[in-house]
């Protein structure tokens, strides 16, 4: 059994993101931008064009892992971003939250007056809208 990262390391106007599972990183400002790739079954079939991202979404199979910590398999991706201007919100979450909470719903969030508020109305979010796995997140506002 083996169990998914996503970790953020922010310095001033730069980030260096790292993942490995399918726990997410988005970039929250204007626009919601996910930074992350999952390491899933179903993401290799949107990878090669066999289902669509809405497809995935309901896929049976959406929650067998390509890669973890501890499993068979382990890889992990490296980005680096630069965001630009205003205050962006770097939302690091496990698929209990980015399984059950959309992009407009994201955006509401990243308005809120601090990063704690942020990531609580999240969490309530995703218990609302029916999420039973873990709902893990930590967000961070510059």
């Amino acid at each position: 059994m083996g169990t998914t990262l996503v970790s953020a390391l922010i310095r001033r106007n730069e980030a260096v993101i790292t993942n490995t599972g399918d726990s997410r990183a988005y970039l929250v400002d204007e626009n919601v931008d996910r930074i992350t790739k999952d390491h899933s079954v179903v993401q290799s079939l949107v990878d090669n064009g066999l289902i669509t991202e809405e497809q995935a979404g309901r896929h049976p199979m959406r929650n067998i892992l390509s890669s973890s910590l501890g499993g068979a398999s382990f890889q992990i991706d490296l980005y680096h971003v630069s965001p630009m201007g205003g205050r962006p919100m770097f939302l690091l979450c496990s698929d209990g939250l980015s399984g059950y909470v959309g992009e407009e719903e994201m955006l509401a969030a990243a308005a809120r007056p601090s990063a704690e508020d942020a990531a609580r109305r999240l969490v309530e979010l995703a218990f609302e809208h029916g999420s039973d796995d873990n709902v893990s997140v930590v967000v961070y506002q510059g």
